[in-house]
């Protein structure tokens, strides 16, 4: 662990140059997943997402990202992504070469000499994980027949498995692994036997060597010294916040609320909000189990999550709740604000500020696309929350039993448009995420049922109407709204 103590001190020393050539060699011997996981345990994500502004650099989000998914990457997840790699490494050669003529029945298979080629990077990450993931995935099909003209027709070639035999085949991988760790775990009287000659021998080895003079104890004991130093040092790990998941997820979490409040915002960080956002929806992608850490986070208490229209209920104060209603509907530059704040700001500081609302609003739509595409109870909370904001809370303006009197407070008509326009185009965008604007939105082809299913028992058409009734139609943008 000598190679990740070093590029840890050569990233905490804070040069430009150094940062960006340790975090890019970081990378590499992350590939190791047991080095990985000894990284995370000491401080290397923590240390990442604390670097100063002075270490931005271009691509640094990306490097970023890899390196805290291979910190999180476990065997199971490991041995999914290799099986999806050698999947469509397979169908997408033989997609493209059948083209309009393959049939139901016929095997997807392709060439094996472009599939090592392609498939090595992944070899090298594990080669017994990505023996485990081949098996159960895939299988060699020995080579064709030699009177074929064709000649990569008779070289060896990779054949996708079927549902059935998948199922099979790692059903008999987990059983032997399984057979083979219990009995390598059972000594045996023989192991037994031979444990006992062993030390048998050691003993009369270290007996018949020559007795150790004072002097030579003396020059002994510098080396004790060194020796046992890193073995008092390696006690002290550094302590996780939970599960790998959980700390990570809740350190970007922890950054998106602290970096999206601020009222001044810094010209150029070393991660800026989006920055953080397209990381956990990569990692989110990747991993499962950050899709679960994301609904189980609960807000600081200094941060309250009030909702985005006036007069409404306040959402609950999760995540996905400060998505929807802080990132989503991202305000427009208001220069005037900005100069009563007090910040000296050009044309290019605005349109850089205008620029980092929108990608921020963008990238926190694609954070809650990718908790939807997760299957599971994460999609409902998503939906339920979604179907609140543009719902209104199910509660808007209506008369107070105790005063007689809607309880109206001062509208910001611009950020309620805003919000509005958000929460319907993000609505569509789930319902039919296979839709574009060439294709017909009528279509049965693009709909998600299984997404419109849920909107429907969580009240969509309620939540639609409600929505309709807060468009203020003196509004230049209204009829955009209320299209959306």
């Amino acid at each position: 662990m000598s190679i990740v103590q070093l590029l840890i001190r050569c990233i905490f020393s804070f040069h430009l140059g150094v940062v960006h050539a340790a975090l890019a060699l970081l990378v590499r011997v992350l590939h190791s997943q047991r080095i990985a996981s000894s990284c995370l345990n000491m401080g290397g994500a923590d240390l990442i997402l604390a670097l100063p502004d002075k270490c931005h650099f271009s691509g640094n989000s990306g490097i970023v990202t890899l390196a805290l998914r291979r910190m999180l990457e476990d065997e199971p997840t490991l041995q999914t992504m290799m099986e999806t790699d050698t999947r469509s490494q397979v169908s997408k050669p033989w997609k493209k070469q059948r083209r309009g003529s393959s049939s139901a029945t016929e095997q997807v298979k392709a060439n094996m000499k472009p599939f090592m080629q392609a498939v090595a990077p992944i070899i090298c990450r594990d080669p017994t994980i990505f023996l485990k993931a081949i098996a159960s995935s895939a299988k060699i099909e020995a080579k064709g027949s030699e009177t074929s003209s064709l000649v990569s027709s008779r070289d060896p070639h990779i054949v996708l498995l079927s549902t059935e035999e998948r199922a099979k085949n790692a059903k008999n991988l987990s059983s032997q692994f399984a057979s083979h760790s219990t009995s390598s775990s059972v000594p045996t009287k023989t192991g037994k036997k031979l444990s006992q000659e062993e030390t048998t021998k050691q003993s009369r080895s270290s007996t018949r060597g020559r007795s150790k003079s004072p002097h030579r104890l003396k020059r002994e004991k510098p080396e004790e010294v060194m020796d046992s130093a890193p073995a008092k040092t390696s006690k002290k790990h550094f302590q996780l916040n939970g599960s790998p998941p959980n700390h990570v997820v809740s350190l970007l979490l922890n950054e998106v609320m602290k970096s999206s409040t601020q009222i001044t915002p810094r010209t150029k960080p070393f991660l800026s909000t989006f920055d953080y956002l397209d990381t956990l929806s990569d990692l989110v992608l990747a991993i499962p189990a950050c899709g679960a850490v994301i609904h189980r986070f609960e807000s600081p208490s200094s941060i309250t999550i009030n909702n985005a229209l006036t007069g409404c209920p306040s959402p609950p104060q999760t995540a996905v709740s400060f998505l929807l209603h802080k990132l989503v509907p991202q305000e427009r530059l208001n220069p005037q604000l900005l100069k009563a704040i007090g910040t000296k700001i050009d044309i290019e500081a605005e349109k850089k500020y205008a620029y980092d609302k929108s990608r921020t609003s963008q990238a926190a739509a694609r954070l809650t696309v990718c908790l939807v595409a997760r299957s599971g109870e994460g999609r409902r909370r998503v939906i339920s929350e979604l179907l609140f904001a543009l719902g209104c809370g199910h509660c808007l303006f209506e008369d107070d039993p105790k005063n007689g009197t809607p309880t109206v407070q001062e509208v910001d008509e611009e950020y309620e448009m805003q919000a509005l326009l958000s929460w319907g185009e993000l609505c569509i965008g789930l319902a039919a995420p296979r839709s574009n604007s060439n294709a017909n939105q009528d279509s049965n082809s693009t709909l998600s049922f299984e997404i419109v299913r849920l909107m429907l028992d969580h009240g969509v058409a309620h939540a639609i109407v409600k929505a309709i009734e807060r468009i203020h139609l003196h509004h230049p943008r209204a009829s955009t709204v209320a299209s959306s």
